[in-house]
């Protein structure tokens, strides 16, 4: 069997070149390392595989999909999805295994790999990079069985039960990938929101060169003054990262999105936990001392899921990430963070800019 770049094996993914990295035969070869990992801790046991959506990324999920069927993997394909809907899967399906494969507008390829409803890193994944160095030859088993999935029905659901709005708003959208707008805009009006969707050409595959986000923002503010909206989002491919625009169309600062859900929880959960980067501003960590909060500060590795570990009921990035420990699975959910600002904004009678807090200077860390 062909040898595995031992470089690819990251602290909290397996990511390396497209054409360098995964050629069909060292894809192969990192599925059957794959296979013995999950047979070893999981036999048995149904293994979910997605992939976002790009060419890339669904030819090596079929890859991988062929030599798990070889080692005898009993697997259920999601297909193509945004990257909120693979972590939610385990909720749905009761399976706590997973891979996802993306691409990235970098000629790269990442796995991002789940075990027991948990992301693999550290130690773990190099276990598996220790499975591929061996490339021992698995014993021959009965040949494994995929079957078709999804979990978009669910996940809407799951979403319109938890997210309860107190009046209907008039919301904008924009997505980078055109997949991602059918359904983004069919979720959101099942919650019962005015939504316009910013209907565009311009749609971006997940190897092409980044969007000029900016251009998109102020466009998508120039839509929401128009149609008076209440608030515009804007989903960057994958939907994990959250972009927001107020009424008045002005980007709204992740820093004040961060202390806008903060008031909120910290009146919610006095002295709750609060997850943060090492490199958070004074700002964030001043306010959650003086909400009576904790900030529980992370270095390296999958930081939502580590801070689920903590015990942090919510946490943010300088990624414009969000993920939410509080009614919720503890990842990073564009979507699901979006529903929340819209619930909080149905509950005031004060427009968004006006409930945005004032950044309070403080003392460096």
């Amino acid at each position: 069997m062909v040898k595995v770049s031992p470089h690819i094996f990251k602290e909290h993914e397996i990511r390396g070149s497209l054409k360098k990295d995964f050629t069909a035969t060292k894809t192969k070869t990192l599925g059957r390392a794959l296979a013995q990992f999950f047979e070893k801790i999981f036999p048995e046991e149904e293994l979910i595989i997605a992939s976002s959506q790009s060419l890339e990324a669904e030819s090596i999920h079929d890859l991988l999909v062929e030599e798990l069927l070889q080692a005898g993997v009993l697997m259920v394909d999601l297909g193509q999805i945004p990257t909120p809907l693979f972590f939610y899967a385990p909720h749905d399906l009761e399976y706590g295994n997973g891979i996802f494969v993306e691409s990235n507008s970098d000629g790269t390829i990442s796995l991002t790999i789940v075990s027991d409803g948990q992301v693999v890193f550290g130690h773990e994944l190099q276990l598996i990079a220790k499975l591929a160095k061996q490339r021992t030859l698995w014993p021959l088993k009965d040949p494994g069985r995929v079957r078709k999935g999804s979990v978009m029905v669910p996940y809407m659901r799951m979403l319109r039960q938890k997210l309860k709005f107190a009046k209907d708003l008039k919301i904008v959208v924009d997505c980078a990938h055109r997949p991602d707008a059918f359904f983004v805009t069919y979720l959101f009006t099942s919650l019962n929101c005015q939504v316009v969707s910013l209907a565009s050409d311009d749609y971006q595959t997940e190897t092409e060169p980044a969007f000029e986000e900016d251009e998109r923002l102020k466009i998508l503010g120039d839509v929401v003054k128009r149609e008076k909206a209440q608030v515009g989002f804007f989903f960057p491919i994958r939907g994990e990262r959250l972009l927001v625009v107020d009424e008045k169309g002005k980007v709204v600062p992740t820093e004040k999105l961060m202390l806008l859900f903060l008031r909120e929880l910290l009146a919610k959960h006095p002295k709750a936990e609060i997850a943060v980067p090492d490199d958070c501003p004074g700002s964030i960590t001043g306010e959650i001392e003086r909400l009576g909060g904790t900030a529980s500060f992370l270095f390296g590795g999958p930081q939502p899921f580590r801070a689920a570990k903590t015990g942090a009921i919510f946490g943010g990035d300088n990624m414009d990430q969000f993920f939410f420990a509080d009614e919720y699975y503890g990842y990073a959910d564009a979507y699901y963070g979006a529903g929340r600002l819209i619930r909080l904004l149905s509950r005031e009678d004060k427009p968004l800019s006006r409930l945005l807090p004032r950044i309070r200077k403080s003392k460096k860390n």
